[in-house]
């Protein structure tokens, strides 16, 4: 069931008045939890704080951007 079909369902069978009660019954938190572990995108976009030195070279990456596959 998608989650706005289940919160539709859940929030009309409380005659027009929120619970907090009624959000412990939500699929809607396995979801999240999903998209944080599989995200949608093929990469992660981060915005580096140092700069990165290997014994034989420096790469000056501080505040430049990384994609993350």
């Amino acid at each position: 069931m998608p989650a706005t079909e289940s919160l539709k369902r859940l929030t009309s069978a409380a005659a027009d008045s929120f619970f907090y009660s009624l959000t412990k019954t939500f699929c809607y938190w396995k979801y999240r939890e999903t998209l944080r572990k599989y995200p949608p995108y093929p990469f992660l976009l981060r915005l580096t704080t140092k700069d990165y030195n290997l014994p034989n070279r420096e790469f000056p990456l501080k505040c430049d951007k990384l994609n993350v596959p």
